[in-house]
């Protein structure tokens, strides 16, 4: 149940935080501890960004059957994602270091298995029928995932777009934002720097 400790005014809502009062069970409340921990923020920070993400979702979600049915693909590839990883962890490292269970991401190996569990996933849901492109552009059309997974990759590891679009512009920013430290991992782009001019 949340209640909150004072009434809500309209010119405080446009410059000041709202303060609420939250009951978790002690469970949650160890995990919110340890998760933002880990991340190095306060408890207060954690659950408003975990808010804000379940909103986000919601938007995203919102958008249509198909959007539903993409993010519900990636929740199960995330699931066999982080198993994997976690299991590898726990088989190679956890002797060596007990921290390879929470950071299964550091190892190349665990990784690894995590990358194939992703693709696993993926192969079983793919679509039934031949993989054909369009003649008039088959070429082309071969290069669309790569070319897009590397625009992506570029925005990813520099918070910037290749354009002036609102929504590329966002994502952009998003997409660098939640990777934070990863960002850095990403080879090709991490050289960039934001670019003159374009407010960040």
């Amino acid at each position: 149940m949340i209640a909150r400790t004072r009434p809500i005014h309209r010119q405080e809502m446009a410059t000041d935080k709202i303060q609420i009062g939250l009951r978790v069970p002690d469970e949650l409340h160890e995990a919110l501890y340890a998760a933002a921990k880990r991340r190095g923020v306060s408890v207060n920070k954690e659950i408003t960004d975990r808010l804000l993400k379940t909103f986000d979702e919601d938007l995203v979600m919102s958008t249509g059957q198909e959007s539903s049915a993409f993010y519900a693909v990636l929740r199960v590839a995330a699931a066999a994602m982080h198993l994997a990883g976690l299991n590898t962890a726990a088989i190679t490292s956890a002797l060596v270091n007990p921290d390879a269970l929470k950071t299964w991401m550091e190892y190349p190996f665990a990784y690894d298995q995590a990358v194939k569990a992703a693709a696993t996933v993926f192969e079983a849901l793919r679509p039934s029928g031949e993989i054909t492109a369009p003649p008039a552009t088959a070429d082309f059309a071969k290069l669309i995932g790569v070319g897009v997974a590397n625009s992506i990759l570029e925005e990813a590891a520099s918070g910037e777009a290749r354009n002036n679009n609102p929504g590329s512009i966002a994502r952009a920013k998003k997409l660098n934002r939640d990777l934070g430290p990863l960002a850095n991992r990403i080879q090709h782009f991490n050289h960039l720097k934001p670019r003159k001019g374009r407010k960040r």
